[in-house]
């Protein structure tokens, strides 16, 4: 089976607007869950159930929270390596964000201990699993009648669908379960945050979308 995936405009620089530009989107065709997986393709791996493999799955997730809470970083052999990013909120009775306090003498100001929060996990792909899936995907592209585009309102009602099943996305997830441009998903995304349904975190170039 084939990966399908559409064209996309990315609108040209203020100081050349003609010089708009086509690049490539993955049409995502739906999110798929163990049992799904289990039903397309576990006969070609393994013998083991749907159900051995859940509770397989629940021990690895317990194991991966207790590890990342203990301040590990973790490597999945063959997936890849989870790690644990904080930040920091103002403490209560703070003037100001990011006031603090100095444990010794000309020592820079560090924010308070009771300030310090997690903020996400971050994942990096192993080289195997980014080699194997090199050499296995292939693209077709999506017939222009198979790509729906959607209006602001349908967007909207995506976006928040698929927080509640993630709790988090990137930009580039919204580019894909929403068969749009980059330029349109940044320019929602900061539409909703303006308006108090998402909240950011993280680098500019690696940015992460929460219900606020």
């Amino acid at each position: 089976m084939k990966a399908k995936y559409q064209f996309v405009k990315r609108p040209g620089l203020k100081s050349n607007p003609d010089s708009e530009r086509l690049y490539p989107v993955l049409v995502v065709k739906e999110t798929v869950r163990i049992n799904d997986m289990m039903e397309r393709y576990a006969h070609e791996y393994s013998t083991l159930s749907a159900a051995d493999v859940k509770a397989s799955l629940q021990l690895v997730s317990e194991l991966l929270e207790r590890s990342l809470a203990d301040g590990y970083n973790v490597e999945l052999d063959g997936i890849g390596f989870f790690s644990v990013a904080i930040g920091s909120r103002p403490s209560e009775g703070d003037e100001s964000a990011g006031s603090s306090e100095a444990e010794d003498e000309g020592e820079a100001r560090m924010v308070n201990a009771q300030s310090i929060c997690f903020k996400r996990v971050n994942f990096r792909l192993c080289k195997e699993m980014r080699r194997r899936l090199s050499a296995r995907m292939h693209f077709v592209r999506a017939p222009k009648s198979s790509v729906r585009s959607y209006t602001p309102e349908e967007r909207r009602a995506r976006l928040l669908s698929y927080l509640d099943r993630h709790g988090f996305l990137s930009s580039t997830d919204y580019v894909q379960f929403n068969c749009c441009s980059k330029y349109m998903a940044l320019k929602d995304l900061k539409s909703f945050i303006a308006e108090g349904i998402l909240r950011a975190a993280g680098p500019k170039n690696n940015r992460l979308y929460t219900r606020a």
